[in-house]
């Protein structure tokens, strides 16, 4: 984890943004943790910070914010005003609104050295998205690392989060277990799985689907597995809470020892209520899944062209490809 931000973030964060709505906000990304690929990027600070705000009402949070930093929205946002930016942001895409490509300013006035995507989302969004994965956008990014930046310990949300890595966790051994249902010993009914395979397949899960992994450059082709191979001990520490919670075995060379209890278990999970939908017509997890990134992932990249206007969106879509490229060129 970057300490710099670790160290710098909360404050830079509560003097640049309108706190009174916001009840929990995060960050994320290549910026704040390792990502084999990115290191040069990393180092000249060209990697760009990502960050998700969780408001109690978007309307009151737009409404300060286009007082207090009208330049991170876009002309024609600005000239809508926080009523149609609230609409935009909870009826369309994945219910979270974008302003990219901003500088935030320290106390002594001088810009901050990283450039910021901050995200807002309403929390009766987020909680529907934690609990149903309805969209598994902001669902999906907290199924990996992130560094809490503020929080008031909104019990609702801890709880839906929980569920959540529940989920990610139960959902993965089902695609796992229905891979390899066919290899159990039939005697002894066990399976072997490497802790650190379970966390690519976590990992993978909210990237099924999603536009920006098709397009070619757009995204390096091994980004699943570089972001657990170099966040894997923070991986540990998130899932660790469902490890204890299940009794799940682990030995001394960190693989999980899938035995006829647990098989039961996983079996008898019950995936997320928007997954289940999606196997109404296709008994298939990972189809059900791909199909609920898909949507929300095209629809949220088209009204990111809005939110964000062309100009931002030509250059962050061109840097996007260009990290992709660079990253791909050092395999």
């Amino acid at each position: 984890m970057n300490s710099f931000l670790v160290k710098h973030l909360p404050s830079l964060i509560q003097s640049n943004f309108p706190m009174k709505n916001v009840s929990h906000a995060f960050a994320y990304g290549s910026a704040v943790f390792k990502q084999k690929g990115n290191e040069e990027l990393k180092e000249n600070n060209k990697l760009m910070i990502d960050m998700i705000f969780t408001v109690d009402n978007s309307y009151e949070f737009h409404k300060l914010n286009l007082k207090q930093n009208p330049s991170h929205y876009s002309f024609l946002m600005r000239c809508l005003g926080p009523n149609v930016i609230s609409i935009v942001q909870e009826r369309f895409g994945a219910n979270i609104y974008y302003n990219t490509k901003i500088q935030l300013k320290e106390e002594d006035n001088k810009y901050f050295p990283y450039d910021f995507k901050y995200g807002i989302i309403n929390k009766k969004d987020l909680l529907i998205d934690l609990l149903q994965w309805n969209t598994l956008y902001v669902s999906g990014r907290l199924q990996k690392p992130t560094f809490t930046i503020f929080s008031n310990y909104d019990l609702e949300i801890e709880e839906a989060q929980f569920k959540n890595l529940e989920f990610a966790f139960f959902t993965s051994l089902k695609i796992y277990l229905q891979k390899k249902k066919n290899e159990i010993d039939p005697s002894l009914q066990i399976m072997k799985l490497n802790l650190f395979d379970l966390f690519v397949l976590i990992t993978s899960l909210s990237y099924k689907g999603d536009v920006r992994m098709k397009i070619k450059g757009a995204e390096n082709k091994d980004k699943v597995t570089n972001i657990v191979e170099t966040n894997y001990k923070h991986f540990i520490t998130l899932y660790q809470p469902i490890i204890k919670q299940y009794n799940i075995t682990i030995n001394e060379n960190e693989i999980i020892e899938i035995n006829k209890e647990l098989i039961e278990l996983i079996e008898t999970f019950q995936l997320p209520k928007c997954i289940e939908n999606e196997m109404k017509e296709n008994n298939d997890i990972e189809m059900a899944i791909e199909n609920v990134v898909k949507k929300s992932s095209f629809t949220q990249t088209l009204k990111g062209i809005l939110t964000a206007g062309i100009t931002k969106s030509i250059w962050y879509a061109f840097e996007k490809v260009k990290k992709g490229i660079k990253s791909n060129m050092k395999k």
